[in-house]
């Protein structure tokens, strides 16, 4: 849904106030504070005033209390109170724009402890793998060694052998 839209429903809520042929009931409030939920947000001050708003009044005939007089004045307030808050509700719609709800990800359900957690045990496995990168290679680097070692004292402890000597042992195989 888009502002523009919210907008429109609202001023629709606000004409069937002011519309005769639209009775003042609780099912304008109901209609209303769903609206306003998706508008602002179920936390919202909006949302609270709305879910709180009642169209009839209750009076006690008594000096102290009030009287019948008092009751049918906040009677009549009660359009011109709900016409305010929905003004205001365009207005700040105008102004903030419509609420949106925030978006989760697998890191926002955790609490502080188990965020330092997951990364004191990332670090850990990323050191140990560098560790045993490190012990592979030492080990590869230490069997390569060896082996020169061996492979030069091979060579060394072989005969040296004659060129000319060789290709005389090589010409007595040749076929015929």
């Amino acid at each position: 849904m888009n502002k523009k839209k919210a907008i429109r429903i609202l001023e629709e809520q606000k004409q069937k106030i002011l519309s005769s042929e639209h009775p003042n009931n609780d099912e304008w409030t109901f209609e209303t504070a769903s609206y306003i939920k998706d508008f602002f947000g179920f936390d919202s001050t909006e949302y609270a005033w709305i879910s709180q708003f009642k169209w009839h009044v209750k009076y006690i005939d008594h000096p102290i209390f009030g009287n019948e007089d008092e009751a049918d004045r906040a009677l009549r307030e009660k359009p011109k109170k709900a016409i305010i808050f929905l003004d205001n509700c365009i207005r700040t719609l105008n102004n903030k724009g419509l609420f949106k709800k925030s978006k989760r990800n697998f890191l926002s359900d955790k609490t502080n402890f188990e965020l330092i957690s997951i990364v004191f045990g990332f670090c850990v496995f990323v050191f140990w793998i560098g560790y045993w990168t490190k012990t592979v290679e030492l080990f590869s680097l230490k069997n390569k060694a060896e082996n020169s070692i061996s492979f030069v004292s091979d060579t060394t402890s072989q005969k040296i052998t004659n060129p000319k000597e060789k290709s005389t042992e090589s010409s007595k195989y040749k076929p015929k």
